[in-house]
């Protein structure tokens, strides 16, 4: 076991903390389109395929055509008293009552009128309404009526399936709406105005009233009024008041200060920076420090039982004590100083608070006999304010009323453009197929992506970095992916060294060499979140891995629930690592040697009813201890964490752990569960091996895979060989 300090730093670093967001990067999205790519095409081809035959029969079976009418409309004002000229409504107000009369057009009234003359009823359109539709209701979805904005003009159309029909039914629409607005322009503006200038002329007189009413209350009282309606008294009381309020604040302030300090309360960063600064505190720091150098240079050559370093540290521990107690002085002192000054302080505020509160009493004693006659203005201030607005607001209104009437005609009417027969289809237009054919690549991208972002298991080494948070030691192909055949995954090293598997236990073999010191992976367990995941695979390719690289390995099956060992390698007997916990063999006895030079393997032994006891227990750390002493490094297999205790419990006893994911099978919750268990226990956990990387387009392995084989000696040198999919 080791006897190194645990703060020995790692060389394979965590993931940094930007990594740790859900949201992928332009470069990951354009791999998932990559690996998507078979999908986004079936989607686009299936889409796109819907938006060019929705198109098609729009425009063979549905075509719409448009007929528009322009009208132009100009609104007269009146003529005045020292002119005959005739002016115009200025731009702002034209372009108002422009659509008012867009809302004009499509009033039910004059749409009634159209749809009952014969001209109208004999269109198709109007035989091609349903029965259960109400045609003025059809009339007023489709007819389109609008102002042309900067003009004077009026725009009138519809669409329609035949020819002929849009151009009678903007015809007959315009015809309407002309008779009608010429019959009825001047009657309801008339009547607005003559009810408006009757309350123009009693607000008007209201507001006189008010103001020679305010004009007297103003002038009884004693220290005038300000342009708010507050005298100078009452302007005077208020800043003493304001001034008292903020003396009371600040004398509550200081006094909190006060007793903060004065009932031992913590000191601030600036109070601890000026104790820390006492030369003294800094004197009596110093030696403590020189005596902890001290003790570590000696304690590195010397026992912890030596006299000299019992010494050092009787000395060390009075200078620590020495040092609290000068820091407790001179933190008293600190509270004292600061103490002091909030008390000066709180005094000087309470002279000026009694000065303020005299004159402030002195000025509500002058006030008392303005009050009534100060409240009494106010009132009348704001009866003259509001009774303004009102009749600002009445002028306004019958201003408008005055503009809209002519002497007499209330507008001038003219039809600019008769509607014609459409030449050519409105609607649809060829410009409307790229965009459905672009609606239809992104609803596919869309789709394509969501499903990869959908998908919550470990696929690649980012989802390990972004996900799981845990370093990473290597990534394994997956053996289907392999060029070379590979019969037996778990003794891949042996049977394939030339293959890109072999190729990815020998990375990881450096990276967990890498990754902490050799005194502090001399025991290793391989553990996975759940079965099937590869933990047997990367336990027996990596402990032949450590073997080929000059290490003396110790292979243990530890999963004392679904031993596998015994299934890759011969020589393993039914007595095993059970027989030797319960004190009925040996170490040198039970293991069996392999064909793989300085590489022992130890079997599981007998099956055991409390197999997370008996891996917890002191004979299983006397084991541990013995094997550590016989082989540079033991390689645990264990159970699942998820499934099964015994990882955990074995995780506290040993360097470290490997955890295997497998790609695809595991989710990243079950990932990340996995982890917080073994660091729940404090676990130390080297990394993650990412097993069974499936080579996929825009994948980890794909290219890599080409080539290394590429790279490799003649293919007659490494057996036989399959294609690597595409």
């Amino acid at each position: 076991m080791t006897t190194l300090p645990s703060t020995v730093q790692e060389r394979i670093a965590l993931p940094a903390a930007g990594a740790t967001t859900t949201a992928p990067t332009p470069g990951e999205l354009l791999g998932i389109i990559r690996r998507r790519a078979v999908l986004i095409a079936v989607l686009f081809f299936f889409f796109g395929g819907l938006a060019g035959g929705g198109f098609y029969a729009w425009w063979k079976y549905f075509p719409k055509y448009k007929s528009t009418g322009l009208i132009e409309l100009i609104t007269n004002q009146p003529q005045s008293e020292l002119s005959v000229d005739t002016g115009r409504l200025p731009e702002r107000e034209q372009d108002r009552f422009l659509t008012t009369q867009s809302y004009v057009v499509k009033s039910p009234a004059i749409l009634r009128k159209v749809l009952q003359d014969d001209d109208v009823r004999k269109t198709k359109w109007f035989q091609a309404i349903p029965s259960w539709k109400d045609p003025l209701l059809a009339l007023t979805d489709e007819l389109v009526s609008a102002p042309l904005r900067g003009t004077s003009f009026l725009s009138i159309s519809i669409s329609t399936r035949h020819t002929s029909d849009p151009k009678t039914i903007v015809q007959r629409v315009m015809d309407k709406y002309r008779e009608s607005v010429l019959e009825e322009a001047l009657v309801p503006y008339r009547d607005r105005q003559e009810a408006a200038t009757k309350r123009l002329s009693a607000s008007t007189g209201a507001l006189n009233t008010k103001r020679n009413e305010m004009k007297d209350i103003a002038s009884k009282l004693q220290g005038g009024v300000l342009a708010r309606g507050w005298s100078t008294i009452s302007q005077q009381g208020l800043l003493y008041a304001q001034s008292v309020t903020q003396l009371q604040i600040q004398m509550a302030a200081i006094s909190q200060l006060r007793d903060y300090y004065q009932a031992g309360g913590e000191l601030t960063a600036e109070d601890q920076a000026a104790v820390e600064a006492d030369p003294y505190v800094q004197t009596l720091r110093a030696r403590v420090f020189n005596y902890e150098e001290e003790r570590s240079a000696l304690s590195k050559r010397l026992g912890a039982r030596h006299a000299a370093i019992q010494k050092l540290d009787d000395n060390l521990n009075s200078a620590k004590s020495s040092l609290t107690v000068a820091m407790t002085e001179a933190v008293d002192q600190r509270r004292r100083a600061i103490t002091q000054a909030a008390e000066t302080a709180y005094q000087n505020t309470y002279t000026q608070f009694l000065a303020a509160t005299e004159k402030l009493k002195g000025l509500e004693a002058e006030q008392k006999l303005d009050d009534r006659t100060l409240f009494e203005f106010q009132v009348v201030q704001g009866d003259v304010a509001r009774l303004e607005e009102e009749t600002a607001a009445m002028q306004t209104y019958v201003d408008e009323l005055a503009r809209v009437i002519a002497d007499k005609s209330a507008l001038t009417m003219r039809i600019s453009q008769d509607p014609v027969e459409p030449l050519a289809r409105s609607e649809p237009s060829i410009l409307m197929l790229p965009v459905l054919v672009l609606l239809a690549l992104m609803v596919s991208v869309g789709i394509g992506v969501g499903v990869e972002v959908l998908d919550t298991s470990v696929r690649t080494s980012q989802d390990v970095a972004r996900f799981v948070q845990m370093p990473l030691l290597g990534v394994v192909p997956d053996a289907d992916d392999e060029e070379l055949a590979i019969e037996h995954v778990e003794l891949a090293m042996l049977s394939t060294p030339h293959s890109m598997m072999a190729e990815a236990f020998r990375h990881i073999r450096a990276n967990l060499q890498y990754s902490a010191p050799a005194a502090r992976q001399r025991s290793i367990i391989v553990t996975s979140p759940g079965p099937d995941d590869g933990k047997t695979t990367v336990a027996c390719n990596l402990a032949i891995a450590a073997a080929q690289g000059g290490r003396r390995v110790l292979l243990v099956d530890a999963n004392l629930r679904r031993p596998r060992l015994q299934e890759h390698w011969a020589g393993i007997e039914d007595k095993g690592l059970t027989t030797l916990l319960i004190g009925e063999g040996q170490l040198t006895d039970l293991v069996a040697r392999s064909s793989v030079p300085h590489l022992d393997v130890l079997g599981s032994g007998p099956m055991t009813p409390n197999p997370a006891e008996l891996l917890g227990s002191e004979s299983f750390l006397a084991f541990l201890h013995d094997a550590a002493q016989r082989y540079d490094q033991v390689i645990l297999d264990t159970s699942p964490v998820l499934i099964a205790s015994d990882p955990t419990v074995l995780a506290t006893l040993v360097d470290g752990v490997v955890m295997v994911i497998r790609a695809r099978a595991n989710s990243r919750g079950a990932a990340r569960r996995a982890c917080g268990l073994l660091q729940s226990v404090s676990a130390h956990i080297f990394g993650i091996v990412l097993n069974a990387a499936q080579v996929t387009r825009g994948g980890y392995f794909r290219e890599q895979l080409r080539t290394y084989y590429d790279y490799q000696p003649d293919r007659r040198d490494r057996g036989s060989s399959k294609s690597l999919p595409k």
